[in-house]
């Protein structure tokens, strides 16, 4: 069979904030997540050419509700999962000009909230793995979902696992900020 469903009164909305995070150890200014949130005020569906559409039907009519907070609870997960997506190249394009903000509306950089405790570092690699001028390279150390490129585990015998922070597992960019879970630190 086929399904058909339609929304009303959909409304996803995300709000942004200016902070502050040290990179690569420097304070820099960026946009970041304030806040988001999702809504549907009527969600209907329907299964149409089936033999056992009217049991189809029944069963949506009957947990419609269970249904709607199903695709809100996905909406919002698909919200915190693309938001660094967003705010990278948006922070790309806007970052440079957020002193000049901070300036004309009086503020200053040491008013704005941190985006999180501790520090990001950037990591180059090249087509071996890590490397900088003092060592060969060698494999970062990362177990990736080369799908969603999200961080599923640290291989503690590595550089990642041997470093002394903090690697956010469940995160396409590696930092605690986008998601909020913490994998834990390496000693």
């Amino acid at each position: 069979g086929t399904a058909r469903a339609t929304v009303r009164g959909g409304r996803v909305a995300i709000g942004f904030r200016l902070e502050r995070a040290r990179v690569d150890g420097q304070v820099v200014l960026r946009l970041g997540l304030a806040s988001s949130s999702a809504a549907i005020d009527e969600l209907a569906l329907g299964v149409n050419e089936s033999w056992f559409t009217w049991v189809y039907n029944a069963l949506v009519w009957i947990f419609q509700e269970v249904l709607r907070g199903i695709v809100v609870a996905a909406l919002h997960e698909a919200i915190a999962d693309n938001t660094a997506s967003l705010l990278a190249p948006l922070n790309r394009q806007v970052g440079p000009h957020l002193p000049t903000l901070l300036t004309l509306l009086g503020a200053s950089a040491h008013s704005l909230p941190w985006a999180f405790e501790g520090e990001e570092y950037t990591v180059l690699l090249d087509d071996a793995g890590c490397s900088d001028a003092e060592t060969p390279p060698q494999p970062l150390g990362l177990k990736v979902n080369e799908a969603t490129l999200e961080i599923r585990r640290v291989v503690l015998d590595s550089p990642t696992g041997r470093w002394r922070g903090e690697v956010c597992i469940g995160s396409a960019s590696g930092s605690c900020s986008d998601r909020g879970l913490l994998a834990g630190s390496t000693n």
